[in-house]
């Protein structure tokens, strides 16, 4: 038997700083996979900022109020869908 994990919804919390490498930034912890579906709450700690290159996730949900920074000449491919709540 073979088991492989599927998705894993994650939501950012921003605990340690903006990194979205930083499994501590995450709940559940640990740093999304291509596979992931991403939440950003808004409220969290530190705003998420994508400062380097190669980063993905599945879906990804931006809330209300919730900041993403993306860094100039950098990117986060998103696989499935972007939804971002608007007022």
């Amino acid at each position: 038997v073979i088991v492989m994990a599927g998705p894993v919804a994650r939501s950012w919390n921003g605990a340690q700083d903006g990194n979205w490498n930083k499994p501590g930034n995450w709940s559940p912890p640990g740093g999304p996979a291509s596979s992931d579906d991403v939440t950003i709450p808004a409220g969290a700690l530190h705003a998420l900022v994508v400062n380097t290159n190669g980063l993905s996730c599945h879906d990804l949900h931006i809330s209300q109020g919730a900041t993403v920074i993306i860094s100039p000449g950098k990117s986060l491919t998103t696989l499935g869908d972007i939804i971002i709540d608007a007022p």
